[in-house]
């Protein structure tokens, strides 16, 4: 499955599950953290499904390396949960971002 996919899946998986738990504000995260923490987490997940040798808690240490605590971050999930077409935008510059990142890669080959 690719990555873009899996992002939609994620999406309609928490769309599903927040419908009854509509937020009107995403917790107060600076948008590019969250950006970068999303980055950083769907790397995580590749890895971890590549090579299967990221710790259980990684996903916790990204949260501290950027300043947000695992509350908060769930309180973000919900709301995109019930703003999907947000969700959407906020994973369209995940995916740029890591699309970026893939042909910097590329040039050094």
């Amino acid at each position: 499955m690719s990555l873009r996919s899996n992002l939609l899946v994620l999406i309609l998986i928490l769309g599903v599950q927040g419908c009854s738990l509509r937020s009107s504000s995403p917790p107060d995260i600076p948008d590019s953290t969250i950006t970068h923490l999303l980055v950083e987490l769907q790397l995580a997940g590749a890895r971890a499904e590549l090579e299967g040798d990221v710790p259980p808690h990684y996903r916790d240490s990204l949260l501290q390396v950027y300043g947000v605590d695992s509350s908060r971050f769930h309180q973000l999930m919900m709301y995109y949960a019930t703003h999907p077409d947000e969700a959407r935008e906020r994973y369209n510059r995940v995916l740029d971002m890591l699309q970026e990142e893939h042909a910097r890669l590329d040039t050094l080959d």
